[in-house]
């Protein structure tokens, strides 16, 4: 991990109820001093899985309003690429101060596990 952190979203299909809470994330971190990725919009779990490697991610934020599935898919995906030093974060639809904490702590805790 880098000085500064960057991070996947994983943007939700258009429509979706996750798809405004992904933008808020994406805005509130990018404005935090980290580096955004934002996936096309209902990409699959593989699919946000390679971008995360793509990319270099040091992790991968889902909105809390996606689809249950995805977070299992994802996982597994990363575990497929032997990535599992990228942190998958859930986050709900008013990010604030303990949100970057949380997110340095399980980056820092998926890097050295």
């Amino acid at each position: 991990m880098g000085d500064r952190l960057r991070i996947v979203i994983a943007a939700p299909a258009d429509g979706d109820p996750g798809a405004r809470a992904a933008m808020v994330l994406a805005r509130f971190l990018r404005d935090a001093g980290i580096e955004v990725i934002i996936t096309a919009p209902g990409a699959a779990p593989d699919q946000i899985a390679a971008t995360a490697l793509q990319e270099d991610a040091d992790a991968v934020a889902v909105p809390a309003a996606t689809d249950a599935g995805v977070v299992p898919g994802l996982r597994a995906g990363l575990a497929e690429r032997a990535a599992s030093d990228v942190a998958v974060i859930v986050a709900g639809p008013a990010p604030g101060p303990d949100l970057l904490a949380g997110i340095r702590a399980a980056v820092a805790c998926a890097t050295t596990s």
